[in-house]
């Protein structure tokens, strides 16, 4: 069983901070390459249950290399709970039927 997923670093002339795309390993990396403006990096990553992030490879489609210096920080950036949402799921009232 595969643990990892592939992921790209994009960024785009209306963001202000890198963000990472994170998808299943079996899709192409270049799936992503008419979509976004400006890919950064890209490569494969694992993420443990504590949210560490380990990033390694390169595509070859895209003619990127994961850079393990950088990645993990943009990914974990990406994954991690914002407030604004906390809030809003925390106000969302579930009825069972």
């Amino acid at each position: 069983m595969n643990r990892y997923m592939k992921y790209i670093i994009v960024q785009s002339a209306h963001q202000s901070v890198p963000v990472a795309i994170l998808f299943h390993h079996i899709i192409a990396h270049d799936s992503f390459n008419y979509n976004v403006e400006n890919i950064i990096s890209a490569g494969f990553c694992f993420i443990d249950k504590d949210s560490n992030v380990q990033v390694f490879g390169k595509s070859d489609s895209l003619g990127k290399k994961s850079r393990e210096d950088k990645d993990p920080k943009i990914i974990r950036e990406t994954i991690r709970p914002r407030k604004e949402y906390e809030e809003i799921d925390n106000s969302c009232n579930v009825i069972d039927k």
